[in-house]
Parts: C-alpha cells; structure tokens; sequence
C-alpha cells in the first residue's frame, strides 16, 4: 500500500457519505465508519511516526516541583498522604486513578493509529475525571461538572510523569490525521486538552 500522506483524512471524509449510503446505513453511522477506515489504512500501511524516535519530554522538571506550585484547589488532597508539599511525580504515582491515567498516555505511543492514541488519551481523562469526582465526594462537595481548569492542571502533570517521549510529535501526529468530523464528542475533548497543553508547552520551551 502507499506511504499515508497528508490528504488521508480529507480523502475518508470525502468518501465516507458514500459508503453509507451505498450500504443503507444511518447518518449517525458516519463518525465510526471514517474511524474504522482510517485504523484500517493504517494498518496496512508502512506509516512509521518517526517523530517518537526524538527525545522531547514533556516539561521534564515538572515532575519533581512539588503540587503547590500549579495551584491544585484543596479538594484534591483527599487523603493523609498528599499535601501541598508533595512532589508531582510522588503525587501521581501515590493514587492509582492517576498512575492509571499517566500508564495511558505512556501506552499510547505504542498504538498504530491515530484512533487508537486517541482512545488512550480519553481512558486517561476519565481516570482523571474519576479521581476528581471521588475527591469532591469525600470532601462533601457536588458540583454539576468537573471544572475544565481543575482537569486541564491534572492532566498536565500526569502527562509530565508519563515520559511520553516525544509530546509535541505526538500532538502533530494527530492533528495531522485526525478532524472533528469524525471524532466523537469525547474524543474531540481529548484532542482540544492535548492541543491546549502544546500551545502551554511551546510558551515554556
């Protein structure tokens, strides 16, 4: 098969209404039909990401600043063992929703498609959303939704733990193959955090 180029994504977008519509299928059917094809293609191509073979880590020293220094609102220290003084790395790898989350990232480099990245980046925001949910509960807190900042801060640090080794490849990786067409809500959250968290990066290089 040929090398995947950038016109990929625009080509399975193009192509996909015909397909349902030739197949009889629902509208809402479309979303998942450009994903199936997309993984597919890549599965049988010789795309390599060459990106991920540079060392870029995410804000390296990130990882040893202590928690007080990004502003974590009180309700996140939800048991003896953390406090303002902890340091990010000991922080994340102390609860097991944020090790799960950080494990995630990590894991998505490994994935061959940009659907599957994708994937493992959203389960890493649930983990977060979970841990932050059950930190409200036992502070006797309920909110209607999760704040997007106290998300956003939590991601950035379990992301800085992970040692992805190649954070803005990463990024570029998806948003060259990767459209709002064909992402659903969830995973269109997961692209806007990664891409929020680039421009962060880029103003702190």
């Amino acid at each position: 098969m040929k090398t995947i180029d950038d016109t990929l994504i625009n080509k399975i977008i193009e192509k996909t209404p015909i397909i349902v519509e030739a197949l009889h299928l629902k509208r809402s059917s479309q979303k998942l039909i450009s994903q199936y094809l997309l993984k597919f293609i890549f599965c049988y191509s010789n795309y390599e990401f060459e990106p991920l073979c540079e060392l870029s880590v995410f804000l390296p020293d990130t990882k040893n600043k202590s928690v007080s220094e990004f502003g974590l609102p009180n309700y996140m220290f939800n048991d003896d063992y953390s406090t303002s003084e902890t340091l990010t790395i000991d922080f994340v790898n102390h609860h097991e929703l944020l090790k799960d989350a950080s494990e995630e990232l990590f894991l998505s480099i490994f994935e061959p498609t940009p659907i599957d990245v994708i994937f493992r980046i959203n389960q890493s925001i649930v983990s977060i959303n979970k841990y932050l949910t059950n930190a409200l509960k036992k502070k006797d807190e309920v909110l209607v939704m999760i704040p997007f900042d106290d998300t956003f801060m939590l991601f950035m640090l379990v992301l800085a733990v992970s040692n992805v080794p190649n954070f803005a490849g990463l990024v570029q990786f998806l948003n060259r193959f990767l459209q709002e067409q064909i992402l659903t809500n969830e995973q269109s959250f997961a692209l806007s955090m990664m891409n929020s968290i680039y421009e962060l990066y880029q103003k702190k290089k």
